[in-house]
């Protein structure tokens, strides 16, 4: 069981609206996960994602039930971009959460 972490205080306030999907490195049941996250991102995940629990989705020209919450803005993070940052996006990553 990993470690409770302690909170952390911004000094300013942050509007977010956090839409992400992971798969953890050493995940129980990470085939199911990655089953999952498929479904997630397919076209009937997204429709599910758009007209039952009415979020915006991230796939463009998906039907949603309030067309107001917009297209998505979303940008796929490519594997070369993430590959050749990943070290420095790791250590950002611990150094925020405090984690070794």
């Amino acid at each position: 069981m990993a470690p409770p972490q302690k909170e952390i205080h911004l000094s300013e306030p942050v509007v977010s609206n956090p839409k992400a999907l992971m798969l953890a490195k050493r995940a129980p049941h990470a085939n199911a996960a990655a089953l999952f996250i498929d479904w997630a991102l397919s076209e009937e995940g997204q429709r599910f994602v758009g007209m039952e629990i009415a979020r915006s989705t991230v796939r463009k020209g998906q039907k949603q039930r309030f067309e107001k919450l917009g297209e998505p803005t979303t940008t796929p993070i490519k594997p070369e971009v993430l590959g050749a940052n990943l070290d420095r996006y790791t250590e950002l990553l611990r150094s925020v959460f405090n984690v070794k």
